[in-house]
């Protein structure tokens, strides 16, 4: 876990978080096997994504891990709407694993899956 994820207090928004950055790694709290996206196509579509669905979620509070997977599913749903592809596979199994590493309970989403 990164040092500004681990400082986050329940004050702090996901764009204080994450600054815009399209870094994947950080947004899946590294549950993502980021090494899996040198053969990816569609690298510059999902950074696009990545910090569209930042820019959308910045101002709801950061609450933790599942908060990376909001954003990461998030992106996800703009691929497929914008791009019409497809994330690696191994995102639904780090999404899960974020979701239920956290202990929030309920969560403010755009119909994120």
């Amino acid at each position: 876990m990164t040092e500004s994820l681990a400082a986050a207090t329940s004050r702090t928004t996901i764009g204080e978080i994450f600054h815009d950055l399209p870094d994947v790694d950080q947004i899946s709290a590294g549950e993502f096997r980021v090494r899996w996206l040198k053969a990816y196509p569609h690298t510059a579509a999902l950074e696009e994504c990545c910090i569209l669905a930042i820019n959308e979620l910045a101002d709801l509070p950061y609450a933790g891990r599942k908060a990376n997977a909001q954003v990461m599913g998030l992106a996800m749903q703009l691929l497929r709407e914008r791009h019409g592809v497809n994330a690696l596979y191994n995102r639904l199994p780090a999404m899960k694993r974020l979701r239920n590493q956290s202990n929030i309970k309920g969560s403010v989403s755009r119909g994120v899956s």
